[in-house]
């Protein structure tokens, strides 16, 4: 799933009093557990990063939520990445925090679909700053499992990348990191008109790094030219490309194609 919000299907949007009291009358949700929740948008680094940029965090049961304003001193919340199955006991309290913090619907995006009925409400699909779909590769396998996989244009981009002299560094220092979030971003400018899309400040990109511990910059050279640029998050046993960045200089070099190589390997 993408997002959903819950709310009343009659009357518009439900009062948090009436939304959980309906949900909370419904006794097949007294037993399940939370699921195990995804570490890196539930993790004491995410909270950091979103309160770095402004916004309010709290947390139930060691679930992050994240509150916003709307209007009228009206508030919704948001529940990144988090549990697919809800107890009663976590609804209890998040009804008591959207009681006082004048919450008028929850946000939620979990990683799997939500497993309990919610009588006389309906999930309402909405627009996810999480990723409909990705990518994922079994790190375990070696350099050689991991090639095989790859289309033959793909090996060959990252042979010829070495060939034409890319060379891919990573920040060692957090001055380097300072300098590699400047080079990222005004790669940025022709990557988002180039395809289409927009981006955040460089303050954003900054506060990300800064504030994720786990995070890395990487970025692609041609002599001392930048080519491209990447932002990973190495937590635990999973890194997560989280931003990428090109130029549209000197793209038959694939230096795009080596930059991501390199963080697989590392």
């Amino acid at each position: 799933p993408s997002s959903c919000a819950i709310s009343k299907t009659k009357a518009g949007i439900a009062s948090p009093r009436t939304l959980f009291k309906e949900l909370l009358s419904n006794e097949s949700m007294k037993n399940p557990d939370l699921i195990e929740l995804c570490s890196l948008w539930q993790s004491d680094s995410w909270e950091r990063f979103q309160r770095a940029m402004g916004h309010e965090s709290h947390r139930l049961q060691k679930v992050l939520i994240l509150v916003y304003p709307l209007f009228f001193g009206l508030r919704y919340a948001y529940i990144p990445r988090g549990p697919s199955r809800l107890t009663l006991e976590f609804l209890t309290e998040l009804k008591k925090l959207s009681e006082k913090k004048k919450v008028v619907f929850v946000r939620m995006d979990p990683p799997q679909y939500m497993h309990h009925p919610m009588p006389g409400y309906r999930l309402m699909r909405g627009v996810s700053p999480q990723p409909l779909s990705t990518l994922v590769l079994d790190l375990s396998l070696s350099e050689q499992e991991l090639l095989a996989q790859m289309k033959r244009k793909g090996r060959y981009n990252i042979q010829l990348a070495r060939k034409k002299g890319v060379c891919v560094r990573m920040a060692k220092s957090p001055e380097e990191q300072s300098l590699f979030a400047d080079i990222f971003f005004r790669l940025l400018q022709e990557t988002t008109v180039r395809d289409g899309f927009s981006g955040h400040d460089l303050g954003y990109y900054q506060n990300f790094l800064r504030e994720i511990h786990e995070s890395e910059i990487f970025v692609a050279f041609l002599g001392d030219v930048p080519l491209a640029a990447g932002i990973f998050v190495f937590q635990e046993k999973t890194c997560w490309y989280y931003y990428g960045s090109s130029s549209s200089t000197n793209s038959t070099v694939m230096a795009p194609y080596l930059l991501q190589w390199t963080a697989i390997l590392e």
